[in-house]
C-alpha cells in the first residue's frame, strides 16, 4: 500500500510539474505575442506615415520622364542658341568705358569684353556712338524656342510640386525607398498579425495573461521562473515516477514470495494435523490391544509390557503436545488465505483474459504481416528524409530562380529607360519634320507608341488615321536604325509605303527618308515611283529593265537612264558602281514597261 501511494505521489508530482511546462510555455507564447504587438504598435504609426507621403507625392516615373524629357530639350536649345548666337569681342587700345544693354563695362589693352548675343544688343561708346547687334533669324527662333521650352519644364516640375529637376530625381528616389519601407513594413505587419486582427491580438494577450495570474495565484510560490527550469523539474519528476513503479514492481515481488510461504506453512499445518489424528488413533488401537491382553493374561509380566506400552503412550502424548503447542504457536492465517485466494482467483482471470487478447493480437498482426511493419517503417522515414532533401532542394532553386527573375526584370527595365527617352527623341525629331514642332509620342513599357499629341491634344494610336499610324510606324523603323549604331545603322527594306499619305505629306516624308539614307541603308520598293519623287538624293533602278537613276537634291524625277546590258545576259542588266556613290541609297522600282509587268 505504501509503495502504491508513492506511485500515486510521484504520478501527480509529474503532472503537475507538466501543467508548469505547458504554463511556462503559454508565458512564452505571451511573450512573443507581447514582442508581436509592440511591433505592430510601433509600425502602423510609420506605415500610416509613409503612405499619406507616397499618397501626396505627385512626383511618379511618368512625371519623371516627362521632366527629364524637357530638361534635355531646354539644354538642347540653349546649345543650339549658344551655336546660332552671334559673338561679339571689344577690345580698345586704351582704358575705356562703355554701356552693353545697359549695363557698365570696362575694356583696355589687357582687358577685353566678349559674348553672345542671342537677340538684340545696344552698345553705347564714348563719344554718343550707338551700335545695334542683331541675330540672325535662326538665334531668333531658337530663343523662342527656349521660352517655350522652360516654360513646358516649369509646367511639368509645377505639376510634379517640384522646383526642379534636381529636386524631382531626389524626390523621386526618396519615393523608391519609401515603396521599399511600405511593403517592409506591411510584409512585417502581416507576419506579427498572421490570421488576427490587432484588436483580436491584443485580447487574446490579455485573456492569456489573466489566465495565466490565476494559475500562478493559485500555485503561490511553486510555479518554475522559466521554461527550461520547469522541463528540468518535469523531467526529474517523471524519473521519480519511473523510479516509485520499480519499487512497487519490487514491492510487490515481495508480496508475492510472502503469499507463497503463507501456502508453504499451511501446507504443514494440514500435514501435522494429519500426523496428530494418526497417531491419536494408534494410542486408542494400543489402549484398547492392552486391556485385552491384560485381561486376558492377568500376569505380572503383562504389567510391565503394560508399563512399558504407557511410557510409549507418555512420549507419544509428550510429542503430541509439542506439535500441539507448535501448531498453536502458528499464525492464523485463515483470513490471509481466503484474500490470497480471492486475489489469486483474479489474477487467474486476467492472465487468462491477457492470454486471450495476445491471441488476438498475434493473429491481428499475422493477417497484417507484422514482419513486414518495421520494413514499412523504415521505408517512410527514408522517403520523409528523401523528400525532405527535394524540398530543400526546390526552395533553393526556386530561390535562386526568384533571385535571376528580379535581376532580369530589373536589369530589363534599366535597358528599357535606357532606350525608351533615345527612341522617343529620335521619333519625335523625325515626327516633328512631318506633324509639326507641337508633335511629341508617348512609349509603353514594350517601346510602341501608345499615344500621340499635337497642339497640346493626346490621342491614343487607336484613334489615328489608317495613314498616320502607317507614318508613324515608318518613322519609327527609321528612328531604330539610327540607334542601333552610331556610325553605320541598320538596313531598312520597305515595300510601297505611304499608300494613305496626301501629296502634302509625301513631300514631307521624303525628304526624311533621303536624311535617313545619309546613315544607314534603306531599301525601297514600289509600283508607284511618282509617290517618292521628293525622295533626293537616291539610286532609282527600274526592274526588269534595269535602268539607273542617280538623282541628286533639287531634281524632281528626270527620265532614267538605260544601263549597258552585259553580254549573254538574259532580261537582266548590270549597272556599274559609280566612284564616290554613297553605301547608303534607296533601291526604287520604276514605271513597269509592259501591262502586267511589276
Amino acid at each position: 500500500a505504501e509503495a502504491e501511494q508513492a506511485i500515486g505521489a510521484a504520478n501527480r508530482s509529474a503532472a503537475s510539474a507538466e501543467e508548469f511546462v505547458r504554463l511556462s510555455e503559454r508565458e512564452l507564447q505571451v511573450t512573443q505575442m507581447s514582442e508581436r504587438l509592440a511591433r505592430i504598435e510601433s509600425n502602423e504609426p510609420e506605415l500610416r506615415g509613409v503612405i499619406g507621403w507616397l499618397n501626396g507625392c505627385k512626383v511618379d516615373r511618368r512625371a519623371l520622364q516627362e521632366i527629364a524629357g524637357a530638361e534635355r530639350e531646354v539644354e538642347r536649345i540653349r546649345g543650339l542658341r549658344e551655336s546660332e548666337g552671334a559673338s561679339i569681342e571689344i577690345s580698345a587700345l586704351e582704358a575705356t568705358a562703355l554701356e552693353v544693354d545697359g549695363q557698365q563695362a570696362e575694356i583696355g589693352p589687357d582687358r577685353t569684353y566678349s559674348g553672345k548675343v542671342h537677340g538684340v544688343s545696344t552698345l553705347r561708346l564714348p563719344g554718343g556712338i550707338v551700335v545695334r547687334i542683331s541675330a540672325g533669324a535662326a538665334a531668333r527662333e531658337l530663343e523662342g524656342a527656349l521660352a517655350a521650352a522652360t516654360a513646358a519644364l516649369e509646367e511639368c516640375l509645377a505639376q510634379a510640386g517640384v522646383e526642379s529637376a534636381q529636386e524631382a530625381r531626389e524626390t523621386w528616389d526618396a519615393r523608391i525607398k519609401s515603396e521599399e519601407r511600405r511593403k517592409f513594413l506591411m510584409e512585417q505587419i502581416r507576419a506579427d498579425l498572421r490570421d488576427l486582427s490587432a484588436d483580436a491580438l491584443r485580447e487574446k494577450l490579455e485573456r492569456e495573461r489573466a489566465a495565466i495570474g490565476t494559475i500562478r495565484d493559485a500555485a503561490q510560490a511553486g510555479v518554475p521562473e522559466s521554461l527550461d527550469t520547469a522541463k528540468t523539474l518535469r523531467d526529474r519528476a517523471l524519473q521519480a515516477a519511473r523510479d516509485a513503479v520499480e519499487a512497487g514492481k519490487l514491492v510487490s515481488q515481495d508480496l508475492q514470495d510472502a503469499r507463497s510461504r503463507v501456502e508453504q506453512l499451511e501446507r504443514q499445518q494440514f500435514e501435522l494435523s494429519t500426523s496428530l489424528k494418526s497417531v491419536a488413533a494408534d494410542v486408542a488401537r494400543h489402549e484398547a490391544e492392552l486391556l485385552r491382553l491384560d485381561q486376558e493374561r492377568g500376569d505380572r509380566p503383562l504389567a510391565d509390557e503394560l508399563a512399558s506400552a504407557r511410557a510409549a503412550v507418555d512420549a507419544a502424548t509428550a510429542n503430541l503436545a509439542e506439535g500441539r503447542l507448535a501448531l498453536a504457536a502458528l499464525p492464523d492465517v485463515s483470513a490471509t488465505r481466503t484474500t490470497v485466494a480471492t486475489e489469486l482467483a483474479g489474477v487467474e482471470r486476467r492472465l487468462q483474459e491477457a492470454r486471450d487478447e495476445r491471441a488476438r493480437d498475434v493473429g491481428v498482426l499475422d493477417d497484417a504481416g507484422a514482419e513486414g511493419l518495421h520494413g514499412l517503417l523504415s521505408g517512410a522515414e527514408q522517403q520523409q528524409m528523401e523528400a525532405a532533401q527535394e524540398l530543400g532542394a526546390y526552395e533553393r532553386r526556386a530561390t535562386a530562380a526568384k533571385r535571376l527573375f528580379d535581376t532580369m526584370t530589373r536589369r530589363r527595365e534599366e535597358a528599357r529607360e535606357n532606350y525608351a527617352d533615345p527612341m522617343r527623341r529620335a521619333i519625335e525629331g523625325l515626327g516633328k519634320r512631318v506633324f509639326g514642332p507641337s508633335f511629341g509620342i508617348e512609349l509603353s513599357e514594350a517601346l510602341q507608341i501608345m499615344r500621340v499629341t499635337r497642339s497640346g491634344e493626346w490621342l491614343d494610336v487607336g484613334q489615328l488615321s489608317v495613314g498616320m499610324r502607317e507614318q508613324l510606324s515608318v518613322l519609327t523603323r527609321l528612328a531604330c536604325a539610327s540607334l542601333v549604331s552610331a556610325s553605320d545603322g541598320a538596313p531598312v527594306v520597305l515595300d510601297d509605303v505611304f499608300g494613305w499619305a496626301d501629296p502634302v505629306r509625301l513631300q514631307k516624308l521624303g525628304p526624311i527618308l533621303a536624311d535617313a539614307a545619309r546613315e544607314t541603308q534603306v531599301l525601297l520598293f514600289t509600283c508607284h515611283p511618282r509617290r517618292f519623287d521628293s525622295v533626293a538624293p537616291a539610286r532609282v533602278i527600274s526592274l526588269p529593265t534595269g535602268r539607273v537613276e542617280e538623282r541628286r537634291e533639287g531634281d524632281m524625277a528626270p527620265a532614267p537612264e538605260v544601263a549597258p546590258r552585259a553580254a549573254g545576259a538574259a532580261g537582266r542588266s548590270t549597272v556599274t558602281a559609280r566612284t564616290g556613290t554613297p553605301q547608303a541609297a534607296f533601291d526604287l522600282f520604276g514605271e513597269p514597261e509592259a501591262a502586267g509587268t511589276r
